[in-house]
C-alpha cells in the first residue's frame, strides 16, 4: 500500500511594514506557475509537516521572532513586498 503523499497548501500574504500600514486587500488567485517562477515576485516560505522551515529555500529557525526578523530583511534587501507559504500537513 502507498503512503498518501502530504497536502501542500500555498497562500500569498503582504508582510506588514514595522510602521503599521495597513496591508493590501487582496490576494492573486488563478493561474498556475511552479515555486520557481514565483521566486521573484514573492519571498518564499516553506513549512514542511515536521514543523521545519525554509525561508527563500535556506533553513531558518522555526521561531517567530526569527521569521520576522528574516522576512524584513528579505524584504529590505530585495524589494519584494509579498510571502508565498506553502505548508505541508
Amino acid at each position: 500500500m502507498r503512503e498518501p503523499r502530504p497536502t501542500r497548501l500555498y497562500k500569498t500574504l503582504e508582510i506588514p511594514k514595522p510602521s503599521g500600514e495597513a496591508p493590501a486587500g487582496a490576494v492573486a488567485q488563478g493561474r498556475s506557475r511552479s515555486l520557481d517562477d514565483l521566486k521573484d515576485d514573492y519571498i518564499l516560505v516553506e513549512i514542511d509537516d515536521r514543523g521545519a522551515m525554509k525561508l527563500d529555500r535556506q533553513p531558518i529557525e522555526p521561531v517567530r521572532e526569527t521569521l520576522v526578523k528574516n522576512l524584513r530583511r528579505a524584504r529590505e534587501k530585495t524589494g519584494r513586498q509579498s510571502m508565498l507559504l506553502s505548508a505541508d500537513f
